[in-house]
């Protein structure tokens, strides 16, 4: 057993899978591209908070002077585009255009943690052998995740998460996650169950005001729970498009759970079929401060996924 940085307690066993009190369940997989085998069972980050962010010691940053980039190429229909060169990329970093090292596909590893949210709304729906926990800190989770991305520097880093993204508010905050994600440089994938929230809550809801205004009064305050789920469901949709946009990954929100198995196949396509950007970047200070990074191609109608930047050393 060891502490964790989310205030609880963690195992972590021989398969690399560790349980926290934080109702988050991960499963690390360090590997090439073997996920689609395994598969199956922007804004600038805020800098200032009310709460301490991280600790001197968990600090991440970039400590090469070559940038790895991993990028997502779309077209107007959402299917991936491949067989793209250098000559079809061009990487500005604050705004200045940088000169490409190289490019490669499907030669870079990738490092994945699968997490999955235990609160009751997403284990109700799983296996019997995930057990709920009582509350989703799911801010703490994702930098706990990013933190133990750090160790390998020459792989891609990914974190792959099902929740409602709904956090209990006991422990980190969003800005911090994001940080966090961004300075190991790990993309987050997540898969949303607030779809599927939304559907039963707006069929409660619907179902009570159908009712008698004698009933209807009976029941306001379920009622104004409903509505402020539907909110906090609203609310936490924000953060993950930003969460995911911001990191270079993806989100996505399934009608049912039964779709789950086709989405985490769709996930492991799309990091086997990631380009990887390298640059030196031409601003060499070492000055850890935050570096925008867009991306962009020559193929007209084409959607790029890319992290929007990354931090760089500190002297």
């Amino acid at each position: 057993m060891r502490r964790c940085p989310a205030k609880g307690w963690c195992a972590r066993s021989a398969a690399s899978a560790l349980l926290v009190t934080c109702s988050i369940l991960f499963v690390a997989s360090h590997t090439g591209l073997v996920l689609a085998q395994n598969s199956k069972p922007s804004p600038t980050p805020a800098t200032k908070t009310d709460e301490p962010e991280i600790d001197p010691d968990d600090v991440i940053s970039v400590n090469t002077a070559e940038v790895l980039l991993p990028v997502t190429v779309r077209d107007g229909s959402g299917r991936l585009i491949e067989g793209l060169t250098k000559n079809d990329f061009r990487v500005f970093e604050d705004g200045l255009q940088q000169t490409l090292s190289d490019l490669s596909l499907r030669q870079v590893p990738v490092d994945v943690v699968l997490m999955v949210d235990a609160s009751s709304s997403v284990s109700d729906n799983l296996d019997d052998r995930v057990a709920p926990g009582m509350f989703t800190r799911f801010h703490d989770a994702v930098l706990l995740a990013s933190r133990d991305q750090l160790p390998r520097g020459s792989a891609r880093h990914a974190i792959i998460v099902l929740t409602d993204g709904i956090d209990s508010g006991r422990g980190s905050s969003f800005e911090t996650a994001l940080r966090g994600a961004l300075q190991s440089q790990t993309a987050v994938y997540v898969i949303s169950n607030t779809e599927i929230e939304r559907a039963k809550k707006e069929q409660e809801l619907a179902a009570l005001l159908e009712g008698s205004s004698s009933a209807v009064k009976f029941n306001q305050l379920h009622i104004q729970d409903l509505r402020m789920g539907l909110e906090a469901l609203a609310a936490s949709e924000r953060n993950l498009e930003q969460l995911t946009a911001a990191t270079g990954g993806r989100l996505y929100k399934p009608k049912s759970f039964s779709d789950l198995e086709s989405v985490y196949r769709e996930v492991a396509d799309e990091l086997r079929h990631q380009y990887a950007l390298y640059y030196s970047p031409s601003n060499r200070k070492r000055d850890g401060q935050f570096r925008r990074v867009r991306v962009e191609t020559v193929k007209p109608d084409s959607k790029v996924s890319a992290r929007v930047g990354y931090y760089a050393p500190a002297r």
